[in-house]
C-alpha cells in the first residue's frame, strides 16, 4: 500500500472566525471532536492522534502544512 495524504473538503456554514476557531484553538477543538495534549495553529507542526468510532480507532499521523 502506497501512502498518500487524505484531503478532505468541507463546505460549512458558519462564520469563517468561528470554523477557524473550531480548528486551530485546542479547547474549541476538544468540543467537536480533537483532544490535543498539544496544539500549534504554525507550519510543520506535527501531532498524533485516535480517532474513528469506539470499536475501530485509527491512530492519526498529522503535519500542518
Amino acid at each position: 500500500m502506497k501512502p498518500e495524504p487524505l484531503v478532505v473538503e468541507r463546505i460549512v456554514n458558519a462564520p469563517i472566525s468561528k470554523v477557524w476557531s473550531a480548528i486551530t484553538v485546542n479547547e474549541e477543538m476538544k468540543k467537536w471532536y480533537f483532544v490535543l495534549p498539544e496544539f500549534k495553529a504554525e507550519a510543520g507542526f506535527e501531532f498524533t492522534m485516535m480517532g474513528g468510532p469506539p470499536e475501530r480507532q485509527y491512530l492519526h499521523l498529522c503535519r500542518v502544512i
